[in-house]
């Protein structure tokens, strides 16, 4: 049976990674045989395949590491959500007793008109008529 591209690959990529030169007389050797002509055009097309990657090319992940990947991204989203929602919940909070003890703080309209020396009563009657004339 002839060898396919495919074993022959994986021969080249077993000696690489034992940390040998996959040369064709390497290859062919751990084959145990086969045609030059045939290791020739599998290597140039592994070669081919292996510059078009380029240096930094990653491998995929396996679908355990994916799968773990993912339930980790989510542990971290759901960390974080709930971290902005206490952060939001908190500053509400603050928001409102600030609001509530400004208003606290602020004078009614019928004291700012009793410090203007004017009455509670004018004030709105005034604004009623339209008149802008002084009391």
């Amino acid at each position: 049976m002839p060898l396919t591209h495919e074993q022959i690959w994986a021969t080249a990529d077993d000696l690489e990674a034992n940390g040998m030169e996959p040369t064709l007389v390497a290859v062919r050797k751990a084959l145990g045989g086969g045609s030059y002509s045939t290791l020739s055009d599998a290597m140039a097309e592994r070669r081919k395949r292996l510059s078009t990657k380029g240096p930094d090319a990653m491998e995929p992940l396996p679908p355990a590491l994916t799968q773990l990947v993912e339930r980790l991204g989510q542990q971290i989203w759901a960390s974080a959500a709930a971290y902005a929602h206490d952060r939001l919940k908190a500053d509400r909070e603050q928001f409102e007793r600030l609001r509530s003890d400004l208003e606290g703080q602020r004078p009614s309209s019928s004291e700012g008109w009793q410090r203007s020396g004017r009455s509670s009563q004018q004030g709105p009657a005034r604004l009623k008529h339209g008149r802008t004339a002084a009391v």
